[in-house]
């Protein structure tokens, strides 16, 4: 994951005066202090756009100062990965002399892609392409195990039972062979225009997307296919 270090916004902060007579103090108001952490947040999170969003811990209280116009330099932790706790400081300045400070406590939500059920499935159930779907959540902590793609669920076996909408993860699945050793299987020469289809044992065992030995029942030839399904198999051309 992308990270940066001492990132610097600078964002120029046009200030209503307090007191109109003798033009100090001006005020920063808080909000813009954290529309200052949120721009920042935006720029420089490595987590793709619109995908992570900011929740202040605590109101930012307002700031005086003295001058109309202020530069508010955001700066975050070394090695910020934008994602769970964290702070940030809001370097008021005029020019490059510092005036003020103001440090703002947050969390960081990021919104993830997670394979969940569709349904309620048994321990080991081979998972179909039906059994599961994707969902977006939101993690203040990077997760473990998370799946974020079907194709590392499909054709896995369950090793728990779980319940519809249920998330997924990898250590409840496992890779099974949908093709065994001995087992006849049907195998299949589809480049497109002609598909061809044979009978065959399986030579050894294999999961969903190997290529295994398979030999044709009529010639007794041993070939090379790839497992496409529960006793099925592809020849590539």
């Amino acid at each position: 994951m992308k990270k940066k270090q001492g990132l610097i916004l600078f964002l120029l902060v046009a200030v209503v005066l307090g007191t109109a007579a003798a033009g100090f103090p001006a005020t920063i108001k808080g909000e813009t202090i954290q529309a200052a952490v949120q721009a920042y947040v935006e720029e420089h999170s490595p987590w793709p756009k619109g995908r992570t969003r900011v929740e202040f811990m605590e109101t930012t209280a307002d700031v005086a100062v003295p001058t109309e116009k202020v530069t508010i330099r955001i700066k975050g932790r070394a090695n910020e990965d934008f994602i769970g706790r964290t702070s940030f400081t809001a370097f008021l300045q005029q020019g490059t002399k510092p005036l003020r400070e103001a440090y703002v406590m947050v969390t960081l939500w990021v919104r993830m892609d997670v394979v969940v059920s569709t349904k309620s499935l048994s321990s080991g159930t081979v998972l179909g392409a039906g059994d599961v779907k994707i969902l977006q959540k939101w993690y203040d902590a990077v997760p473990q195990n998370r799946l974020s793609d079907l194709k590392e669920a499909v054709g896995k076996k369950l090793t728990v039972s779980v319940n519809p909408h249920m998330e997924i993860t990898k250590n409840v699945l496992k890779d099974c062979p949908i093709v065994r050793r001995n087992q006849p299987v049907r195998i299949v020469l589809d480049n497109g225009v002609l598909c061809i289809t044979a009978s065959g044992v399986s030579q050894e065992d294999g999961i969903l997307g190997d290529v295994v030995r398979v030999q044709n029942t009529t010639s007794k030839r041993v070939i090379h296919a790839r497992v496409t399904g529960d006793a099925l198999v592809a020849v590539d051309f």
